[in-house]
């Protein structure tokens, strides 16, 4: 695997993928570190709401 793979696996299994990332959604690799500290979900870094992000019910 190279090591950007390595990266991202890695950011999924330490709570990315609770956070709402996955392979296809990531946040910049500068920011990984940041939204897994801090907990921000994948809606919130890219600046909507939960409704907004999902087009569903508010949560």
């Amino acid at each position: 695997m190279s090591k950007m793979n390595n990266i991202i696996i890695d950011f999924l299994q330490d709570g990315g993928r609770d956070l709402g990332y996955d392979e296809d959604n990531m946040p910049d690799v500068k920011d990984l570190d940041v939204v897994l500290n801090h907990s921000v979900k994948i809606w919130e870094y890219n600046g909507k709401t939960h409704k907004e992000y999902y087009g569903g019910k508010d949560e």
